[in-house]
């Protein structure tokens, strides 16, 4: 016992510089996460789940005029604006003007249907991407998420549906 008691010990003096490398190696991303925590169906992802999905981001641009997404198109991501200002519209209908933070893409991968709406960027646009999957498999293995996402799709659908009758 009094062999094992020293071994733990010395087994951490040995191997502390490497431990306190890789920790000194490992990235966090600050940004992506203070991002992620802002988009509500991703918010009640823990913390190893929010890490994952920051590192599966992809940083997109679009210049003034571009379509990030075009209405019926097959979803395979989800977006978040990092930077800039972007339009949701569908069918010609302005439905919303979104600004950083806000996240679209999601009525598509969810429900398995057709882009519902193109969204346009509105000057220098900077957006996080996430692909189907990855947005899927953390969405879907969270209840309060996956709750979460429901309720931003039905708020969505429904606010499309009325400004298409108005």
């Amino acid at each position: 016992m009094i062999a094992t008691g020293f071994l733990l010990p010395a087994l951490a003096v040995v191997t502390w510089r490497w431990v306190a490398r890789s920790d000194a190696d490992a990235v966090i991303p600050e940004r992506e996460l203070a991002i992620l925590r802002g988009v509500p169906m991703l918010a009640p992802l823990p913390m190893t789940i929010l890490e994952q999905v920051a590192s599966d981001l992809a940083v997109r641009t679009y210049q003034d005029g571009e379509r990030i997404i075009q209405q019926g198109e097959v979803g395979d991501r989800f977006y978040i604006l990092a930077a800039g200002r972007a339009e949701a519209v569908s069918d010609g209908v302005r439905l919303r003007a979104m600004g950083p933070g806000d996240s679209f893409g999601e009525i598509a991968l969810i429900r398995d249907v057709p882009r519902t709406a193109s969204v346009v960027a509105v000057g220098p646009v900077e957006a996080f991407a996430l692909d189907c999957s990855a947005f899927l498999g953390a969405v879907s293995g969270d209840k309060r998420s996956s709750s979460a996402a429901e309720a931003v799709v039905r708020e969505r659908l429904a606010g499309a549906r009325s400004d298409a009758e108005g």
